[in-house]
């Protein structure tokens, strides 16, 4: 429980961070509609929130706790798949899918991790538990952060090979610092898509471990 809650803390703070940072900065969101977007993924948790329970009761809670995990995994690997045109609706439906599937998780590994802790421990075990949540969290954020900044500045020197300096453009300071603009709205574009891809697959991993 303690190896799974760190990786459920290491990505499940992360669209709070990543995403208004992309909408704002990559494809100009006014900040109000980005506020709006991020409303979907409390709605997933709100809409699973009274079954979860019912169905841990019901069935086998790992079968939930694998499916959250498959659920946050398959949202990031669509968003990995997006552009600089996005629309508020691809936003909304991944977000609606990691709030539920963030839910299916955090209910259900509750209960399994404290289900056979004898009691006397579990004013220790508590603490514990959210102490290592929030360690994954922070964790979580250095990585995908780290990975994100170098992954754009790689992209921007591949992108930049491919400005030559004898063109016309090349002439204007103000065509130069539109084409850099551009160059650095696309590299970043690209550097998001390959951390959503490796946040997919960083929450799919822990998936087979929940049968331990």
């Amino acid at each position: 429980g303690i190896c799974l809650i760190a990786f459920f803390g290491a990505q499940v703070f992360l669209p709070t961070l990543l995403l208004p940072l992309m909408l704002k900065n990559l494809v100009h969101y006014p900040i109000d509609m980005i506020g709006l977007l991020l409303a979907p993924r409390a709605l997933g948790i709100m809409i699973t929130s009274p079954i979860t329970g019912r169905l841990a009761q019901r069935s086998d809670p790992r079968l939930l706790v694998v499916a959250g995990f498959l659920m946050i995994s398959t949202s990031y690997w669509f968003m990995g798949q997006w552009n600089l045109d996005v629309g508020p609706w691809e936003v909304a439906w991944t977000g609606l899918l990691q709030g539920a599937g963030s839910n299916l998780i955090f209910v259900p590994l509750n209960a399994l991790t404290f289900r056979t802790l004898d009691g006397r421990y579990r004013g220790d075990a508590v603490p514990l538990f959210y102490l290592v949540l929030n360690l994954g969290a922070s964790a979580g954020i250095a990585t995908v952060m780290t990975y994100l900044t170098q992954d754009t500045q790689t992209a921007h020197a591949i992108l930049s090979e491919n400005i030559t300096l004898f063109g016309d453009a090349a002439r204007d300071t103000m065509a130069m610092a539109g084409i850099e603009r551009e160059v650095s709205r696309q590299a970043g574009m690209i550097a998001y898509n390959n951390t959503f891809i490796f946040i997919a697959v960083m929450a799919v991993l822990p998936a087979p471990f929940v049968y331990l």
